[in-house]
């Protein structure tokens, strides 16, 4: 279980210029996760987990303040936050390790009506539904080391509507050093 009251920036008043906003309540929340981890063989390793969060009074940005220019934030009710988070991890050589990543998201406002707008069952903002992560490793026993890594991020939806979202994209990287003892 959690339990997370506002935060000063979270208390501002949303239409005096300054005060704090009555309003909100802390938001609590019951986390439940099963997971496993383990080897497949000397060489190959994995990791599951799946979890569920319910949160009540969950805290959410709301809009700005015309007389402070200040963000403030509501209660949204409850929400859900179901996922499935998976590792492997792959020695493939000696000094040569792959390993990958998988993260499914679903997480969704269960109650969350303002000013007569429901947003029940829409996303929450600024969480991808999806990630992935692929890694090739070289480590020399010298101390040199080459790391290529990429990423996908699903879309973001970016308010409460689900209205509008951010694409979604791939990143690579690419790094080489040298590590000392």
């Amino acid at each position: 279980t959690s339990f997370e009251p506002p935060s000063t920036r979270e208390f501002a008043h949303p239409t005096a210029a300054s005060g704090f906003n009555p309003a909100l309540s802390a938001q609590t929340a019951v986390n439940y996760e099963i997971g496993v981890k383990g080897f497949i063989s000397s060489k190959v390793n994995y990791e599951l987990a799946v979890f569920r969060i319910e949160t009540e009074d969950e805290l959410v940005q709301l809009g700005q303040n015309p007389l402070s220019g200040a963000n403030f934030f509501t209660n949204a009710g409850d929400t859900i936050r179901n996922g499935v988070e998976a590792a492997l991890t792959v020695n493939l050589l000696q000094g040569i390790d792959a390993s990958f990543a998988y993260t499914y998201s679903d997480f969704e406002f269960d109650e969350f009506t303002v000013g007569g707008t429901s947003f029940n069952d829409n996303a929450i903002p600024g969480i991808p539904a999806q990630m992935a992560y692929v890694e090739l490793a070289y480590y020399h026993p010298s101390g040199f080391y080459s790391i290529w890594d990429t990423q996908y991020v699903d879309q973001v939806f970016v308010d409460n509507a689900n209205s509008d979202a951010a694409n979604d994209y791939t990143v690579s990287n690419f790094r080489f050093g040298y590590e000392i003892d």
